[in-house]
């Protein structure tokens, strides 16, 4: 797949009919860099994916070779297990799909460019610890043994997995300040530059973003005491 990478990411950029130089600069790396990647010598981490793919307009089931469809998504291609082959009700749709995974890249792609590894290895372990709670509830309804790792007796009725949850929340959110006690330069996570810099992506953050605090802020409005008619 490293080779089949190399070969896109080489063919897209002459394509554009721009250089080696040009392209590195606009992918924010060096041009040594860029040519071990399209050679095939290095392999480049999932940062350099999402942004080479909001440069090129590509998905990246195209860009790591899984895919001949240059937007097409493996997401998307998942079938559906409801009668007749038709999609489940209920099941999650493969816009809603793209969404998440779209947002989730970007995340991870800005968490990235801090070069803080206590950080990335922080919001692993806050979507794992979100992941396990989501698995761990499922798990506990459905028929069947459980699923290795899940919690049982006094550690469930305890709620073990809510105090994990948290510990990773509040050590993601130390590191986030660490970073910004050493002054590192922290992304702009204006809707403008967000835009700006992931074309692709920016949209599912902001769709989710916002949809989210409409949710939340129903549920605090509904949860606030109310005044009493005199």
């Amino acid at each position: 797949m490293q080779q089949e990478f190399g070969r896109t990411l080489s063919e897209l950029r002459k394509e554009r009919r721009i250089s080696q130089r040009q392209a590195s600069e606009a992918l924010g790396i060096s041009q040594a860099l860029l040519s071990h990647y399209e050679n095939g010598i290095r392999e480049p981490g999932l940062g350099f994916v999402v942004r080479a793919c909001d440069y090129y307009q590509v998905s990246a089931d195209y860009l790591l070779g899984r895919s001949s469809d240059r937007e097409g998504s493996l997401l998307g291609q998942v079938p559906a297990r409801g009668r007749g082959g038709g999609r489940a009700r209920g099941q999650l749709t493969a816009g809603q799909k793209k969404r998440l995974a779209g947002a989730l890249c970007l995340l991870l792609d800005l968490l990235d460019r801090l070069e803080s590894a206590a950080l990335v290895q922080a919001a692993s372990g806050y979507l794992a610890a979100a992941l396990f709670q989501l698995a761990g509830a499922l798990d506990r309804v459905s028929p069947g043994p459980e699923l290795p790792g899940e919690l049982t007796g006094a550690a469930a009725r305890a709620g073990a997995d809510e105090v994990e949850l948290l510990h990773c929340r509040c050590r993601y959110l130390a590191e986030l300040d660490r970073c910004a006690a050493r002054r590192i330069a922290l992304p702009e996570l204006s809707e403008e530059s967000l835009l700006r810099e992931y074309p692709n992506a920016a949209p599912y953050l902001l769709e989710l973003m916002q949809e989210q605090g409409r949710r939340a802020g129903g549920h605090a409005a509904e949860s606030a005491p109310r005044r009493r008619s005199s």
